[in-house]
């Protein structure tokens, strides 16, 4: 009697948790819709002092003014002439949900939902040149930039110092920007040393906030600013932006040294899927730095690249000035607004000799085995043009691979049950004599050759492997959206069918906490006949219900909100695992 109490405890205890916990991770249903503040850059040991942007003056959503458009096969955006600042870009081959007449993504969004990006010159130290800044109205050449066509924006200040933005649009998803400045007056001018380019975070809504600010978010992917300084990966999450507030401040090298041309480094912002990153040249020496600020009761993360070089000066006689008649064009940087598609940020990586720009996808630490891994599920979507197949084929492709292991513990698994009528005995016997009987099993074991230990050795090589495998599916961007069987619309949501409702029979609206669909249901029924298959050997029956019952009730509910493609793979997994089992179990009672 009072083990069923105990049961019933651990089992409302399970459920009480894993409803806690949907309750408190379940996607947000809106997205906070208010304006950007401004866009400010940094200088020195503060990123909010240093740039020619006007902090005090907000930013509306859409200003008033001219507007120059950009557009390719992949994206299109608009560029405000007001402040120079890229406000809007569509990923058109992406969509915001499976609905047919679904939005675009807005990797860029004028209303807060996406990033935001500027550029500019920087006030050097104890400078006073009038410098354009967010409140600057800029004249573009043409009002249309495309692969063919680029535009120059420009400005002249009083002095007759004329500065000009040089954009071009590649046919996917790069716009590069070239600085420069000429001097039409009559004495020698500082134009400012530092370029920046900076991207930021719109306002993110209070619940998100909340869970970003506690570490509530998805720990199974990194989701914040994200570079490659010098060759060494940085990483800092939205909660470590907010606990340290400066969360970079790291000097890159473009010079040549040693006679080898410095790396190329990046910094962005990225989530699960997107990624908006700051590329400047491999020429200029610079700095890069991630921080949050606290602008009435949002906070707004942003990264920054500032540049400190220039490709030529005409005769100049200083290191900034610039005598009359005389021009500096600045080293040109790249701003990549696009998918974490692995095929595409290694095209530019090798295009651009940028430096492990494929690491913006969250490979983990098992990187060296999560990217071959992919590679293969990425050929086999190819090769059968079906995701849900791909992630079949290549899940018996990883078992195997890692068949002589498995091999290995279910041969231990099954020596180790023959034995358990002899243990039994043993326990019987010795039952107020722990040393008596821990010495008797030790003499069993070498008598029969058992190793215990032989069985768990095996499967503690498998995780790394088998953990980068969920992995990959977990942060695969061929994943969303995907399709399979015409019932499940995207492989990267949680399964849509419910239990509650009839699987859809049923015409009521059942709670996001009690989605529990059929593929969830499917991975618990193949845990459950697998744990009963394992579980013939347990005498304790109060153990036995919970391996056997209780723990595949609660892995379902967790599960289902799960993507639905990583409880499709869960469960085929389980399946091969339970064929596998058998087999060898029937081999084994056979020799």
């Amino acid at each position: 009697m009072q083990d069923k109490k105990n049961l019933l405890i651990v089992f409302l205890a399970c459920t009480v948790v894993w409803l806690g916990i949907d309750l408190w991770l379940k996607p947000d249903p809106k997205v906070n819709q208010s304006s950007y503040s401004s866009l400010t850059t940094a200088s020195g040991n503060d990123l909010a002092r240093s740039a020619h942007v006007d902090s005090s003056k907000g930013i509306s959503a859409l200003p008033s003014g001219a507007m120059v458009s950009f557009e390719n096969q992949k994206i299109s955006g608009s560029v405000d002439l007001k402040g120079a600042i890229i406000r809007h870009c569509l990923l058109k081959e992406y969509k915001e949900t499976t609905e047919p007449n679904s939005p675009p993504v807005e990797i860029l969004s004028q209303d807060g939902k996406g990033y935001g990006a500027c550029l500019g010159w920087t006030q050097s130290a104890g400078q006073q040149t009038d410098l354009p800044d967010s409140e600057t109205l800029w004249t573009a050449s043409h009002s249309t930039l495309t692969p063919d066509q680029k535009v120059t924006l420009s400005w002249i200040n009083k002095k007759g110092l004329s500065f000009f933005i040089d954009l071009s649009l590649d046919d996917q998803h790069l716009i590069t920007v070239t600085q420069r400045v000429e001097n039409h007056s009559n004495e020698s001018v500082d134009p400012g040393a530092p370029l920046y380019a900076l991207i930021r975070q719109g306002p993110i809504s209070n619940t998100r906030h909340q869970k970003i600010r506690y570490g509530k978010t998805n720990m199974m992917l990194h989701e914040g600013a994200v570079g490659m300084v010098d060759g060494k990966l940085q990483e800092k999450s939205y909660k470590d932006l907010i606990k340290d507030g400066q969360g970079l401040w790291l000097p890159y090298s473009g010079s040549i040294q040693n006679g080898k041309q410095g790396v190329k480094g990046w910094l962005g912002l990225t989530d699960k899927y997107w990624l908006a990153a700051i590329i400047p040249s491999n020429h200029a020496d610079g700095r890069f730095a991630a921080e949050r600020t606290s602008p009435e009761s949002a906070e707004i993360y942003k990264v920054e690249v500032r540049q400190n070089s220039w490709v030529k000066t005409s005769d100049t006689p200083s290191v900034y000035a610039l005598e009359p008649g005389q021009d500096r064009t600045y080293e040109n940087w790249h701003l990549f607004l696009g998918p974490k598609k692995v095929s595409l940020l290694e095209e530019y990586e090798k295009k651009l000799s940028i430096d492990h720009f494929d690491m913006a996808v969250d490979f983990g630490w098992f990187y060296f085995i999560t990217k071959p891994m992919f590679f293969l599920l990425s050929s086999l979507q190819q090769l059968v043009g079906n995701f849900v197949l791909a992630i079949l084929i290549m899940t018996i492709v990883v078992k195997i691979i890692l068949f002589p292991l498995s091999a290995r513990s279910f041969r231990s698994m099954s020596r180790m049950r023959l034995l358990q009528p002899q243990i039994q005995a043993l326990k019987t016997r010795f039952a107020d004599d722990k040393m008596r009987l821990n010495q008797a099993m030790v003499d069993l074991y070498k008598r029969e050759k058992i190793n215990p230990v032989s069985g768990c050795l095996p499967m503690l090589v498998q995780i790394p492997i088998l953990f980068s495998l969920y992995k990959v599916l977990f942060i695969s961007i061929e994943m969303r959206h995907a399709s399979f069987l015409g019932l499940i619309s995207d492989l990267s949501a949680p399964d849509p069918t419910s239990l509650f409702s009839g699987f859809g029979l049923f015409p009521w609206i059942v709670p996001t906490w009690l989605h529990i669909g059929i593929w969830p249901i499917l991975m618990g029924l193949t845990m459950v006949v697998q744990q009963m298959m394992n579980s013939s050997s347990i005498t304790d029956n109060q153990q036995k219900i919970m391996l056997t019952y209780v723990m595949p009730v609660v892995f379902t509910y967790m599960m289902a909100s799960f993507p639905v493609g990583l409880v499709i793979y869960w469960t085929w997994s389980n399946f091969l695992t339970m064929v596998q089992q058998w087999f060898m179990m029937r081999y084994h009672q056979s020799v």
